[in-house]
């Protein structure tokens, strides 16, 4: 069998696997949504995902170790936003898309399974521990793009981007906890919000 064409099959096998795991994740997701993480058994993922629990082991070791990739991918992302802060538009909408999950990652940011894994990380060793790293991901994040923003001029050159962060943090927080629990409000009114926030705190004058 020559080389290139066992190249095209390990392409070919890596892009099934990686479409298998997606499946996976998205029906755990929606049953973690529904149910939560203790509620939601191995068997309701697999009838979810139309696969059988045989062929779920074949790609996640166990129930934690599917919990810990959807929490993973559920976590808001800034990564794409944080080279290119100029103006107060472009910083409005990076925090929208850290609510809304359009921030480069492969599955939406479902509030509603983030306010789970709020919930969840209070009762659950592994899920406290997924989620202390995903709070330092977060602020990562944000002290990225906000170091951008200043370094642009759009923040204020005296702020205390750590602080900042930090409290920018509790708002997405909130922001995000607002839509799980009122799921018809719309990107217009979180940039009301977040417009309303930002011209009253840390903007640059000029």
């Amino acid at each position: 069998m020559g080389v290139e064409v066992m190249k095209g099959r390990g392409r070919h096998n890596a892009v099934v696997a990686a479409a298998r795991r997606k499946q996976i994740l998205d029906a755990a997701s929606e049953c973690f949504r529904r149910k939560g993480f203790r509620g939601a058994s191995m068997m309701d993922i697999s009838e979810s995902a139309g696969l059988s629990t045989g062929h779920i082991y074949h790609y996640f070791e166990n129930k934690e170790a599917i919990v810990e990739a959807v929490v993973d991918r559920g976590r808001p992302d800034l990564t794409d936003a944080a080279g290119a802060i100029s103006s107060h538009s472009d910083l409005i909408e990076a925090l929208l898309r850290s609510i809304d999950g359009k921030g480069g990652r492969d599955a939406p940011a479902v509030p509603a399974l983030v306010l789970e894994v709020f919930a969840e990380a209070s009762r659950n060793s592994l899920v406290a521990r997924l989620f202390e790293a995903y709070e330092r991901s977060l602020e990562k994040r944000l002290e990225g793009v906000l170091k951008s923003a200043q370094a642009s001029g759009v923040i204020d050159q005296s702020a205390d981007v750590d602080r900042l962060g930090r409290f920018l943090k509790v708002v997405l927080y909130g922001l995000i906890v607002h839509t799980a629990m009122v799921p018809g409000l719309g990107p217009a009114e979180l940039r009301h919000v977040l417009d309303f926030f930002s011209d009253n705190t840390f903007w640059s004058s000029r």
